[in-house]
């Protein structure tokens, strides 16, 4: 006799990524602007054709412009072999470091440097939500946390980096990236929901604009700060969007991506 037991269960999913564009206070001078980051008051703003008090506040004294949401398309390969490894508690089943087999039937990770990582144990992502670890990069870190670029391929599953990453930096054509919230500290921290059983998750990046001119972005990505291969940045998630965003100088934009679970009752 034998007894044949079969799981299943639903995916984690990404909801909705959520945009917000800020500019220039016409009062304001350029010496001041470089050090706005910090939340200020409440205002009235317009989504979807509706007027509603916004979560995503005044930001020192750059004004909201608009903020929107858009369809996540965009777990890659990497995101899969994370959760196949964590969940099978296994490795690359014997693939070399060497082995350019970031494809279907493999187990293996491609780096946001374009190399790829053989796993010895499970994948694990580290940090448990702390600054400068897993999906949360520090302040002036664009290899790690949210990425933003200028690239137009189209959503892949293959991808592995973005296109055109927008590096860090002041002059032209480079963003400031903002350290992203530790949740550890209590902010941001995951959410349950009584009413559909599932977790929500947020993970939100703002980046500053002191490059002297606009800069259009078309790409944003998730890139984790692995523990398990240490040292390696590894993209779990690509997004390219429906219309560039330009964000001016003295403008800033802010990036969410959403993460809800499976009911979990």
């Amino acid at each position: 006799m034998s007894l044949d037991i079969k799981m299943t269960s639903e995916p984690i999913t990404l909801g909705p990524m959520k945009f917000a564009l800020y500019g220039e206070d016409e009062n304001l001078t350029h010496d001041h602007r470089k050090s706005s980051s910090r939340p200020g008051r409440f205002i009235l703003c317009q989504t979807k054709g509706e007027m509603k008090w916004s979560t995503n506040h005044e930001v020192g004294n750059r004004q909201l412009i608009r903020e929107w949401e858009e369809e996540a398309h965009s777990f890659v390969r990497n995101w899969y072999t994370l959760l196949v490894t964590q969940a099978f508690d296994i490795d690359s089943l014997g693939l070399t470091a060497q082995c350019a087999c970031y494809a279907a039937g493999k187990l293996i990770l491609k780096r946001t440097n374009g190399g790829f990582t053989a796993l010895t144990t499970p994948m694990d992502i580290g940090g448990a939500g702390a600054c400068d670890a897993g999906y949360r990069g520090a302040a002036g870190k664009c290899d790690r946390g949210i990425q933003v670029g200028t690239g137009t391929n189209a959503n892949s599953f293959e991808d592995a980096q973005l296109q055109t990453l927008v590096l860090e930096g002041c002059t032209s054509g480079k963003l400031s990236y903002v350290a992203m919230v530790d949740y550890t500290a209590g902010c941001d921290k995951p959410t349950y929901s009584s009413c559909t059983t599932k977790w929500t998750h947020l993970v939100s990046r703002f980046v500053n604009n002191n490059s002297g001119g606009t800069i259009g972005i078309n790409e944003v990505g998730l890139v984790s700060a692995t523990a398990n291969p240490g040292g390696s940045f590894v993209m779990v998630a690509r997004d390219k969007l429906c219309a560039t965003v330009c964000v001016t100088d003295a403008g800033q934009l802010k990036v969410t991506y959403t993460m809800v679970s499976p009911a979990v009752a």
